[in-house]
């Protein structure tokens, strides 16, 4: 995280931005899984840090054309965000999930229920 504060301080995208957030699954999940079961080992400035920027990365993913880090604006393609055959796709609902859970962001979780979980399960099943 504090990588991406530093590019971010320089009005950079953060490497979680990477190839139209490809990784953003991996690198959120990771961040998400410390925070929910390593909790007496983060401090609160931590985990107020490194939620803020799962927030911003996650919130990114699904309005791309708003996408900002900083303050600055870093619009996106948002490659894949209504595609669930894509394997983009599967890693946007990653990050999403494992945000949602460790967050308990009833937002997320409204958009994974509603609308990113039903459209995958259509495609699944035909």
């Amino acid at each position: 995280v504090a990588d991406a504060e530093a590019a971010i301080a320089l009005g950079n995208r953060p490497e979680v931005a990477g190839d139209s957030y490809l990784e953003v699954g991996s690198m959120i999940g990771d961040l998400a899984l410390t925070l929910d079961w390593c909790p007496t080992h983060v401090t609160q400035a931590q985990r107020n840090r490194w939620s803020a920027y799962a927030e911003q990365a996650v919130w990114n993913v699904w309005h791309p054309d708003q996408a900002q880090w900083g303050g600055h604006p870093h619009p996106w393609s948002g490659w894949s965000i209504d595609d669930p055959a894509n394997n983009y796709y599967y890693s946007f609902l990653q990050a999403t999930m494992y945000w949602a859970l460790a967050s308990g962001n009833s937002t997320w979780m409204q958009l994974l229920q509603t609308d990113k979980l039903p459209a995958l399960s259509q495609y699944l099943a035909t």
